[in-house]
């Protein structure tokens, strides 16, 4: 079973009353089967760029 879900979180912290929440983070949970962790937005913008970068190293090696 492969299952991605996202959570946002907000904060009203030093908001007066009448102004909207503030959205501060997502956590993502990640299962692939048996494998399963959650993530906050800046690891997995990390591990994106991480992956973009090896994809563009392979294939500029095929070049």
């Amino acid at each position: 079973m492969h299952d991605i879900r996202g959570h946002a979180m907000f904060s009203d912290v030093g908001q007066s009353l009448d102004q909207d929440t503030i959205e501060y983070a997502w956590l993502v949970e990640i299962q692939l089967g048996k494998l399963s962790g959650k993530l906050t937005t800046p690891q997995l913008y990390s591990i994106l760029a991480c992956l973009e970068t090896l994809i563009l190293l392979i294939t500029d090696d095929l070049k």
